[in-house]
């Protein structure tokens, strides 16, 4: 079975540079930053305040939208790594309440 993994991986140098590697760190280490803006944002929109996942899912929608925009693969995958963090956060009460049943 392939995981669609076409070239190996030669240095660590070009392990930080591939987009994927970026979207994760991204994830991991802006978004963080990032989230307190998101939240005070949220907290201006009167029907999305109250509706604290719903928003955060739209938030990383709308990022996303805006990712397939970008030119720059780098730039592309800072962005891409926002998006799926903030769409993630959304999604986790949802998958949460699921699982537990």
């Amino acid at each position: 079975m392939s995981l669609g993994i076409t070239t190996p991986v030669k240095t660590i140098g070009t392990m930080f540079k591939s987009p994927e590697v970026i979207a994760i760190a991204t994830s991991v280490f802006l978004v963080p930053l990032i989230q307190p803006f998101v939240n005070s944002f949220i907290a201006k929109i009167p029907f999305l305040n109250q509706h604290y996942t719903i928003a955060l899912i739209i938030v990383g929608v709308i990022i996303f939208m805006v990712a397939s925009k970008v030119k720059s693969a780098t730039f592309r995958a800072i962005v891409i790594g926002v998006a799926g963090s903030l769409f993630i956060l959304g999604l986790s009460p949802i998958i949460n309440q699921l699982v537990r049943r």
